[in-house]
């Protein structure tokens, strides 16, 4: 599973990260990618909560 990840922190939508590890954990998913299309440093808060 992949998610995007704005300058915010927070997905397209709006919505925190934390929502897509919910709705992600009925699934049998080995890995989560971030698309570090505002780069690494921006994503250090969702890689951490991850």
């Amino acid at each position: 599973m992949q998610v995007t990840l704005q300058e915010s922190g927070t997905m397209l939508l709006g919505t925190e990260i934390g929502a897509a590890l919910t709705a992600l954990e009925v699934f049998d998913v080995d890995i989560i990618g971030l698309n570090c299309a505002t780069g690494p440093k921006e994503m250090n808060d969702a890689v951490r909560y991850l």
